[in-house]
């Protein structure tokens, strides 16, 4: 009963409904509500919204914690930095799956230390699960909230508090909470950075490429949409491209829409004022490279001689495989990602990378089966 209810009023990916882990949970929390059954259970989930969405949390389990993926949070502190300077006065942004609220505390320091003033920034924190988006406004955070280091720029705006992180409380005012299905959620305006990071992976193919474009619909027309490691958006909209550097997992739109004036750049920041350190320019210089595809050969060359002399390394046989994938060689970015799952089992990108590139060629029932073990590796590394 509980497993053709999630089948049918939810989008979560078949092979996570059908896991050993989706039994246990749904079993431990049955026990937990005295309920005499699992007839009982999908009847509370029915007429109870609070607890169904408890019940989808507890299978999408968050991963999240202050800045997260640091190259993500960089990149956009450098490109907001430019935007800056050159007169960009607000920034509005959306935390798409925010959990426990690390994502969009990290967006708000972020968007500081770009120089935008508090009255300036705008973010809505938007989750299903309720118990999560309590702990929101807190902006502390303990041993599993933290798992990076904090960024240098950023360390102004946090202080350690006993055993815990606590990000500056004069933020608080910039993140709005609001409970809501991202399928059903209307935003009240178009967002400059919408972060949707490891959400897509708990989704069904469809429901994956439904939201995808439901989020690059709410981007302005220069918007940024950042995803996680494991799900790739752009592997579900053709219009995006990626931007950045390989780890930060940010897309913008491949054209601008007809008729669009793009806001106005400077060639070169203007000098920074006397006694303030000029901002670093990587991550700038990235956004406006090249595509990978016409900069990876010699980059792969690079990779392939490292890897002569360090066969096992996985993050370069990460970083040569997403080569491969950004060059439309899907044979080698496979092989280059099964080299790493025969190196790690359980590593969760690789095999959510199989699954995306299996599905691309048709290859629905070989996709579910790395989905599945992608997911089992997610919920079992959470435990």
């Amino acid at each position: 009963m509980t497993r053709a209810w999630f089948a049918g009023a939810t989008s979560l990916e078949p092979s996570l409904i059908g896991s050993a882990s989706f039994d246990t949970m749904i079993a431990q929390r049955i026990r937990e509500l005295g309920l005499r059954g699992d007839a009982d259970y999908a009847e509370r989930l029915r007429i109870d919204s609070t607890e169904a969405a408890r019940a989808h949390a507890m299978v999408a389990v968050p991963e999240t914690w202050l800045f997260r993926c640091s190259a993500t949070f960089e990149t956009l502190r450098e490109r907001l930095l430019r935007r800056r300077m050159a007169g960009q006065e607000t920034v509005r942004a959306l935390s798409a799956g925010c959990a426990t609220g690390a994502e969009p505390w990290s967006l708000a320091v972020t968007f500081a230390a770009a120089g935008f003033p508090v009255a300036g920034i705008s973010i809505d924190a938007v989750d299903l699960n309720p118990d999560a988006l309590d702990a929101v406004p807190r902006g502390r955070f303990g041993r599993l909230g933290v798992r990076e280091a904090i960024p240098a720029w950023a360390q102004h705006f946090v202080r350690s508090e006993r055993e815990d992180l606590v990000v500056d409380p004069s933020l608080r005012a910039t993140i709005t909470v609001r409970r809501a299905d991202l399928f059903t959620f209307s935003p009240l305006g178009c967002y400059d950075v919408i972060l949707c990071r490891n959400v897509l992976i708990y989704l069904a193919k469809p429901a994956r490429e439904r939201l995808v474009r439901r989020l690059v619909s709410w981007l302005t027309p220069d918007g940024t949409l950042g995803t996680g490691h494991a799900d790739n958006a752009i592997d579900h909209l053709e219009d995006l491209a990626p931007f950045g550097p390989t780890g930060a997992f940010l897309f913008e739109r491949a054209a601008l829409p007809s008729g669009h004036v793009p806001m106005s750049v400077p060639s070169a920041p203007p000098s920074p004022p006397p006694g303030r350190r000029e901002a670093p320019r990587v991550a700038v210089a990235a956004a406006t490279a090249p595509r990978a595809g016409s900069r990876s050969f010699t980059r792969r060359d690079e990779l392939d001689v490292a890897l002569r002399r360090e066969p096992n390394r996985l993050d370069l046989l990460l970083e040569l495989a997403e080569l491969h994938v950004a060059a439309g060689e899907i044979a080698r970015a496979e092989d280059a990602f099964r080299r790493i799952v025969y190196l790690d089992a359980k590593h969760e990108h690789a095999l959510v990378r199989l699954a995306e590139l299996a599905e691309r060629q048709g290859k629905s029932e070989l996709a579910a089966r790395f989905r599945g073990r992608a997911l089992e590796a997610h919920l079992e590394r959470e435990e």
